[in-house]
């Protein structure tokens, strides 16, 4: 992954079957945190748009390839609460 540089995202915390969704972003390898549903947070880490769970082109004869095609976010720094919805 070459994606070093950190961001900072802002959103609504939400709930997804890849795990938590800010602004559109997975944050990976973070385990969802019930308390932090539905609050305006801030997050800290390093975004990549490609990573190991997007999904391979489809090809006729295949089996379709599973996984989700929005930007991860990983080594994360930082998770603060900055407003409820």
């Amino acid at each position: 992954m070459a994606d070093t540089k950190q961001v900072t995202i802002r959103g609504e915390y939400l709930e997804s079957k890849a795990g938590p969704l800010v602004d559109g972003v997975i944050l990976i390898n973070e385990v969802y945190d019930e308390k932090l549903r539905g609050k305006i947070v801030e997050v800290t880490g390093v975004i990549s748009n490609e990573h190991e769970y997007k999904p391979e082109p489809y090809e006729k004869g295949k089996p379709i390839s599973q996984g989700f095609d929005i930007p991860v976010m990983r080594e994360i720094t930082s998770i603060k609460v900055i407003g409820k919805k």
